[in-house]
C-alpha cells in the first residue's frame, strides 16, 4: 500500500487548510454511512473553525451544517440520465474527479471507498467492512468485481484508512495490507434522540397491546446480499414446525431481495413477514421496545449497530456468532450459526425464553467518544498547527 504519509502539507498560517468532503452519500441516503457520518461532519466542521471546508457532492439538505461559517457546497449533478448501472461509475471516476481538480483543496476525505482518488492530494478514506473479500460467492460478479477494483486502487493512494471496529482494521491488514500506522477505528454509535424518545415508551406498549399473542420478532438489518434473509426466513419456518407462532416486523419496504426471498412461500407463511417502511426514531425505538427478541443473522459486518441498539433498550438479541459482534455485543446476546436456518431458530427461541434484559451502555460508543476518536484521527491524518482542544 502507497501512501502519502510523507507528502508535505501547506503550513502556512497565511492560508486555512482547505478540506474537501465527499458528501455523495449525504445526498442519495439516509440510513447507514449517511446517517454514521452526518454528525460527524457537523462536529468537525464546527470544531475545526480554523479550516476550511468544501462539501463535494449532490445538493443534500444541510440546514444545520449550512449555519457554520467555515463551509461551502460544491454541487455536482447525479446522473439521472444515464441508466442505473452506470450512474455510479460515472459519477465515481469522471465527476467527482473532475469536481475535485476544480475546487482545489488541500486534503480530501471520503466516507466509503468508492469514489476515485486524486493521487496528488493526502486523502483519508473509510472502508466500513471487508465484506467483498470475505463473501465471494454471495456478492454478483459485476459488483464485486467493480467495488473491489476501487477499493484497490484507492488503498493505493490513500494517506490513511478508517474503519469502524477493531475486527475490519484486522481484516485490512490481513486481506489487504494496510498496516496499523497507516489505519484507524472510529466506531459506530447511535443517535443519542433513539434512546431518550419518551413517546417510543407510550408506543411500545400500544404495539404490545395491539399485536397480542404469538412471537413477536425484529429485524433492522437491511436486505444488502450480506444479511442472510434467506436463512432468516426459513429459521421462522423451523420455528412454525416447532408449534411456534412467530412473526418478524421488519424495517424498510418489501423490495426485490425480500420479494425474491420469499416467492414459493404460502400466503399463510407470508404473512408472518410484516413491513414497517422508514421509521423516525421514535418508531424505531418503540419497535425495540416492542419486541420478544432483535433477530440479526448477517453473514459478515464492519461494526454491528443492530447489536448495539438493542442492548441499549435491554432487547433480547439473537445473531450471528461472528467475531466483529463479539467485539461489540461481548456475552450479552444469544449467539447462533448464521449458515444453519435450525441454530438460528434455536437461538431466537433462547433469546425469547431469556427475556428482556438490563439496558447495557457501551461507553466506548457513546457519540461523545465516537466524535472525539474521529477529531483526532482527522488531526493526525491532516496536522495543522494548534488545533481547537
Amino acid at each position: 500500500m502507497r501512501n502519502l504519509l510523507t507528502m508535505p502539507i501547506n503550513m502556512s498560517n497565511q492560508k486555512p487548510l482547505r478540506v474537501a468532503v465527499d458528501t455523495k452519500n449525504l445526498a442519495l441516503y439516509v440510513g447507514g454511512i449517511a446517517a454514521f457520518f452526518r454528525p460527524l461532519l457537523h462536529a468537525w466542521i464546527a470544531q475545526r473553525p480554523q479550516w476550511d471546508f468544501v462539501l463535494v457532492g449532490p445538493k443534500f439538505e444541510m440546514t444545520e451544517i449550512a449555519k457554520l461559517p467555515n463551509c461551502q457546497p460544491w454541487i455536482i449533478k447525479w446522473p439521472e440520465a444515464l441508466p442505473r448501472p452506470l450512474r455510479h461509475p460515472y459519477y465515481n471516476n469522471v465527476q467527482f474527479p473532475r469536481a475535485i481538480r476544480a475546487a482545489k483543496p488541500d486534503v480530501l476525505f471520503t466516507p466509503y471507498h468508492d469514489v476515485q482518488l486524486p493521487k496528488n492530494i493526502p486523502s483519508v478514506m473509510m472502508v466500513h467492512d471487508t465484506c467483498l473479500q470475505e463473501l465471494p460467492d454471495v456478492y454478483p460478479i459485476r459488483i464485486r468485481a467493480y467495488y473491489l477494483h476501487m477499493l484497490r486502487r484507492n488503498l493505493a493512494v490513500a494517506r490513511r484508512v478508517l474503519t469502524v471496529s477493531q475486527t475490519s482494521r484486522r481484516n485490512l491488514r490481513d486481506c489487504y495490507g494496510v498496516s496499523d500506522a497507516c489505519s484507524g477505528v472510529v466506531p459506530n454509535t447511535i443517535d443519542p434522540i433513539l434512546t431518550e424518545s419518551t413517546m417510543a415508551i407510550a408506543e411500545a406498549v400500544r404495539l404490545r397491546a395491539e399485536r397480542g399473542q404469538g412471537m413477536h420478532l425484529f429485524y433492522s438489518g437491511g436486505s444488502e446480499h450480506r444479511k442472510n434473509i434467506h436463512r432468516l426466513s426459513d429459521a421462522l419456518t423451523t420455528l412454525v414446525l416447532r408449534g411456534e407462532d412467530p412473526h418478524l416486523w421488519i424495517t424498510g419496504a418489501y423490495d426485490a431481495a425480500w420479494s425474491a426471498c420469499l416467492n414459493g412461500r404460502s400466503d399463510q407463511d407470508k404473512a408472518r413477514f410484516h413491513f414497517l417502511g422508514r421509521l423516525s426514531l421514535d418508531s424505531l425505538a418503540a419497535q425495540y421496545r416492542a419486541c420478544d427478541a432483535v433477530v440479526y443473522p448477517t453473514l459478515c459486518e464492519g461494526f454491528g449497530r443492530v447489536a448495539l441498539e438493542a442492548m441499549e433498550f435491554g432487547a433480547p438479541i439473537a445473531c450471528s456468532d461472528i467475531a466483529v459482534l463479539r467485539e461489540v455485543a461481548g456475552n450479552y446476546p444469544n449467539y447462533f450459526d448464521p449458515c444453519d436456518p435450525t441454530a438460528i431458530a434455536v437461538g431466537i427461541l433462547a433469546a425469547v425464553k431469556r427475556g428482556p434484559q438490563s439496558p447495557h451502555r457501551c461507553e466506548d460508543f457513546q457519540p461523545e467518544q465516537v466524535i472525539r476518536a474521529f477529531l483526532a484521527q482527522m488531526d493526525s491524518a491532516f496536522t495543522r498547527p494548534n488545533p481547537n482542544p
